[in-house]
């Protein structure tokens, strides 16, 4: 039988470098696309606009990324940063790279090296190369790469210098999303502690170990202090205050409350039960890996937390491309998950597999996961298997390498042609170079009108997703020093929400300090009040009630006030498990208005309820919100409720029996505005 390895040496290493060749062309960032009114892409616009005019993270803005979040959307081209954005993007690819060509080294079979590299190739044909779908999958397994090499038991002066490299790396990719935060703790907690434990073993070998044992007890100290200075350093580079970065680090934890709850999208049951038993095949494999193969601990405890991450961000927003993007991270980790050492000390004393299970280990048992991991991928993708994605991403690569200044006139090209789709030129006539921000998701139409654009901290409006994000969007719009002269409104919503529960703080805010001004394209432009601000809401407390979970209860309100609700919905033991380990379970609001007889049914964030909204009447578009400011009485265009209920069919014993709810009437703002065609 022919093998690889009873070739000519030349021939090797031809075909080595060939296969580094292909792979560095495959997994190079260049832009495929320019950013237009689609709320991810003109997001990711925002990222870069945030890094080109040095926003500060933990004060101006909160958001699911760092001030180097830009560099994770190498796809979209923003025009902002071009030039740094590509540069540190296939730095970081290229890291990627020599970690690839450095655990491939350490697998025990040519087979399975040439196997990994395969599956590179074959996830752009699964995936169909869909826009950015493969950056999250890489950003993971650039991390777990680099903490198998950081858990190495090795004292050599290369082994120093490539880890100094790496923590820089990996400071710096701590600053891109928070995910990426999270884990690079993790990476940093799991060589500390293996650190620690291999200290405490040389300690007990006697005398002669001593030296070893104190180098190996101070190392977490010096790996502690070289990672957070790498990590000031970059958060400086990034026109960062450095007083900022605990606030930072606030608002990533501030973030996550409430955001499962407010993303999560259900998936189907087969999909969800073979993902879990997939999770539980990698688990299983760790725990067998830290008990017979002399893995490390700290391995078992990093990998365990990994996987949960993975799971969480695959599965509570269980859409297409976040499932695919869980899959495809599972796919890309089966062999150095299941075949890298990292062992704390090879040993002829580590117990041995008997041969079948030898076999079943190194063979049957990663090719049956493999399989199915690529049969998901497929069923997954929203279309067949494209087998073109392959060429079509080396050729674009290519073609970047070759003749950049054309690839990125053809961007630019397309970036016109979103800016006249987007084109609001009487709103450029009055705002011109005034400061606007967007009260809606979908920033696109100001960046791409090229407006001056000074968001609210979390700038989109369905990811104020908790009190903490909400109250610090209502300080902004109340406060002179902060508060922009504009704002464009954009109301709406995702996922069949309930609308005037999105960023309904701010939207208080709106109604109290600005007043409308203009109508165009059915965005509604707000111009901010003569100071001084409106510094606090004013409202006037009604009562408060207890209400029974799942009960359909009339609402009266005989004088059509504003009406302001507070709601306190708690989860039960079996829902906040639920939450913990999968989703949180789906809470709903069920309306009936006068003079309708169908009832609708929107979903409802519990997290936000502690912050309120205007129950009645229902501002749910543009239109509406314009009538808050009309000197009618009671303008046709509101829905005014006539009886509502909380409750989740199916999932009732997931929540507590009781709702509290607070009521408040609250003024009308004054103004006037022509009606919205």
């Amino acid at each position: 039988m022919f093998h690889l390895a009873s070739c000519h040496p030349a021939l090797r290493r031809a075909t080595s470098l060939a296969g580094y060749g292909l792979l560095a062309l495959l997994l190079l960032a260049f832009p495929t696309h320019s950013f237009d009114l689609h709320h991810d892409f003109s997001s990711h616009a925002a990222f870069e606009y945030y890094a080109a005019h040095h926003f500060q993270f933990g004060t101006q803005v909160y958001q699911n990324v760092g001030p180097y979040g830009f560099v994770h959307y190498a796809s979209t081209y923003s025009g902002y940063l071009h030039g740094q954005k590509t540069l540190l993007a296939n730095a970081c690819r290229l890291t990627l790279l020599l970690l690839i060509v450095w655990a491939s080294r350490q697998l025990p079979r040519l087979i399975l090296r040439f196997w990994w590299w395969a599956s590179f190739f074959l996830v752009f044909p699964l995936t169909k190369a869909e826009p950015g779908i493969l950056e999250q999958p890489l950003s993971y397994l650039v991390i777990y790469l680099a903490s198998l090499y950081l858990l190495q038991d090795r004292r050599d002066k290369p082994f120093h210098l490539v880890s100094g490299a790496l923590w820089f790396f990996l400071a710096f990719l701590a600053l891109t999303k928070h995910t990426s935060f999270v884990l690079v703790l993790l990476v940093v907690g799991a060589v500390c502690l293996e650190a620690l434990a291999r200290g405490g073993v040389a300690c007990r070998r006697g005398f002669e170990s001593r030296r070893v044992a104190r180098g190996n007890l101070l190392r977490p100290l010096l790996i502690l202090t070289a990672f957070f200075s790498f990590l000031l350093l970059h958060w400086a580079m990034a026109g960062q205050r450095l007083a900022n970065l605990p606030l930072f680090v606030r608002g990533i934890f501030a973030f996550t409350t409430g955001y499962n709850e407010a993303m999560m999208l259900h998936g189907g049951p087969l999909l969800t039960l073979a993902s879990l038993l997939l999770i539980g095949v990698f688990l299983f494999r760790s725990i067998q890996g830290c008990l017979l193969r002399r893995r490390p601990v700290a391995r078992l405890l990093l990998e365990f937390a990994f996987l949960c991450l993975v799971w969480k961000y695959g599965h509570v927003r269980a859409d297409g491309e976040h499932v695919v993007s869980f899959l495809t991270t599972l796919f890309l980790l089966v062999p150095p998950w299941f075949f890298i050492g990292s062992e704390v000390k090879p040993s002829a004393a580590a117990p041995s597999l008997p041969g079948r299970a030898q076999v079943l280990e190194r063979v049957a048992f990663p090719a049956v996961i493999t399989l199915t991991l690529g049969l998901f991928l497929m069923g997954a993708a929203p279309e067949s298997l494209d087998l073109s994605a392959l060429k079509n991403c080396l050729v674009h690569n290519l073609h970047w390498l070759l003749s950049p200044g054309r690839q990125r006139a053809a961007l630019e090209a397309q970036l016109r042609q979103a800016q006249e789709v987007a084109a609001l030129p009487e709103v450029k006539r009055r705002v011109k170079n005034a400061t606007i921000d967007l009260f809606g998701y979908l920033p696109g139409f100001v960046l791409l009108n090229g407006l001056n654009y000074w968001p609210r901290p979390m700038p989109i409006s369905f990811a104020a997703c908790n009190e903490f994000l909400q109250r610090a969007n209502e300080s902004f719009y109340r406060d002179g020093r902060t508060a922009p002269r504009y704002v464009l409104c954009q109301m709406g919503t995702i996922d069949e929400r309930t609308v005037f529960q999105d960023d309904a703080l701010a939207l208080r805010a709106l109604m109290d300090n600005y007043h409308p001004v203009l109508v165009e394209h059915d965005l509604l432009l707000l111009e901010r009040n003569e100071p001084p601000l409106l510094a606090r809401a004013e409202r006037t407390f009604i009562g408060e009630f207890t209400v029974q979970f799942g009960d359909l209860g009339a609402f009266e309100n005989p004088n059509r006030d504003l009406i302001w609700m507070e709601a306190r919905i708690e989860h039960s033991f079996l829902g906040k498990l639920r939450s913990f380990c999968y989703q949180p379970p789906p809470c709903f609001l069920i309306r009936q208005f006068m003079g309708e007889t169908n009832t609708v049914c929107s979903l409802y964030v519990t997290a936000m309820g502690s912050a309120g909204c205007l129950i009645d009447p229902s501002i749910e578009n543009n239109r509406q919100l314009a009538a808050l400011f009309q000197p009618d009485t009671d303008p046709p265009a509101f829905r005014r409720l006539k009886s509502f209920a909380f409750a989740s069919p199916g999932h009732e014993q997931c929540f507590a029996p009781q709702i509290t709810l607070r009521y408040y009437r609250v003024p009308r703002p004054p103004g006037s505005i022509p009606a919205i065609e």
